[in-house]
């Protein structure tokens, strides 16, 4: 079970490192919210260590889009401030964002194997 997560977390980084040599990846808080104001955004990962301030302000640009446009994106909470700065090369980086509609895909691909996979070792705990 464990190196199922591990397996996944490791697709997760790799896949974000193409998409920041790709060009499609938006990274850190500012430029993520200007991604949001152009649409240009299908996919939003948000470090589970996350300063408050970040959260909030990106929790009120979130608000401004359009539910049809909100709809649209993905918002996922995934790794650690430094491992997601790490994988793209950048120092710590709290928010993530990708517009490419493949790698969106494999990345939401592997973000639901992780689930699943916490969801069954919850399930073999209890």
């Amino acid at each position: 079970m464990e190196f199922e997560i591990q397996k996944a977390q490791a697709g997760v980084y790799t896949l974000l490192g193409l998409a920041q040599k790709s060009g499609s990846l938006f990274s850190g808080t500012d430029m993520v919210t200007q991604a949001l104001s152009k649409h240009r955004v299908r996919l939003i990962l948000l470090a589970w260590d996350l300063s408050e301030n970040s959260y909030t302000r990106f929790c009120q640009h979130w608000q401004q889009q359009s539910d049809l446009f909100r709809q649209k994106v993905q918002v996922w909470r995934f790794g650690a401030k430094q491992q997601l700065g790490q994988a793209i090369g950048k120092p710590e980086r709290g928010i993530l964002a990708l517009g490419d509609e493949n790698l969106c895909r494999g990345i939401e691909s592997k973000l639901q194997q992780l689930q699943v996979v916490s969801s069954q070792e919850l399930a073999r705990q209890l």
